[in-house]
């Protein structure tokens, strides 16, 4: 199941919490999770860091872009004892058409 960061706005952000471990944990579903940072959508970028945490602690996987990563660590050391990456996976090459909605293919 794919939860896209985009339609996270603040009012989105505790239901989808459940729902994420809802079917982690009884439908035993892995969860991935695009960031897709839309601070407009957010009354506060301090709501945002929340809101977007609370539904990626329920994520077994996690897309997400350098300048969003940035974001959510407030600049921080992103090799912090207190953030683990599991691992990464390398891109591949591709001539595309378009690109609109494409990110998620890869996950």
């Amino acid at each position: 199941m794919d939860f896209e960061g985009y339609s996270n706005s603040s009012q989105l952000a505790t239901g989808l919490e459940s729902i994420n471990q809802h079917y982690h944990d009884n439908v035993g579903c892995r969860l991935s999770y695009d960031l897709n940072l839309r601070l407009p959508l957010w009354p506060s970028e301090e709501a945002a860091r929340k809101g977007i945490v609370s539904i990626w602690n329920g994520a077994d996987i996690i897309k997400k872009r350098e300048e969003e990563l940035e974001f959510l660590t407030e600049g921080a050391d992103r090799q912090d004892d207190n953030v683990e990456f599991k691992g990464k996976v390398s891109r591949i090459k591709v001539d595309a058409a378009d690109t609109t909605g494409a990110g998620n293919s890869f996950v």
